[in-house]
């Protein structure tokens, strides 16, 4: 059952921050051009969106309910971000940018990913987040 539907019923601060970020992101990362994705949960929560999105791809979610920022790329699709609508222009920056450098970790990888492995890509899309983030807000 899917428990989202896209929607392009979001803030236009959100919509603007998502193509901020998307912009950045693909020259930073040289990486080929990807779309975001705006969803929200028919039913359920953010969290079944993304355990739904993993199980089409014969994923284990590891989406922890405690994640204060959703948003998710198909490990068999890399061409489109999943962002959740509503949240702040903020959140949403550091989504896309996070969810980005995914993208160009799966661009350059072939196979199935481990645990271990996807801890330290998890680890790797965190730091650069953080730093991409300071960088395109200037601090």
């Amino acid at each position: 059952m899917k428990h989202y539907a896209t929607t392009d019923d979001v803030p236009m601060a959100q919509r603007f921050a998502a193509e901020v970020a998307r912009t950045w992101a693909m020259s930073e990362l040289n990486i080929d051009a990807f779309d975001v994705v705006f969803v929200s949960p028919t039913s359920g929560s953010i969290a079944s969106i993304y355990r739904h999105l993993d199980a089409l791809d014969g994923q284990h979610s590891t989406f922890d309910t405690r994640d204060a920022i959703a948003g998710r790329v198909r490990t068999c699709d890399a061409s489109q971000v999943y962002v959740a609508a509503g949240m702040t222009a903020n959140e949403t920056t550091r989504a896309v940018l996070h969810e980005a450098r995914h993208i160009a970790q799966l661009r350059r990888r072939t196979g199935r990913v481990t645990e271990l492995e996807r801890n330290e890509l998890e680890r790797d899309a965190t730091a650069y987040e953080r730093s991409a983030y300071r960088r395109l807000m200037g601090g």
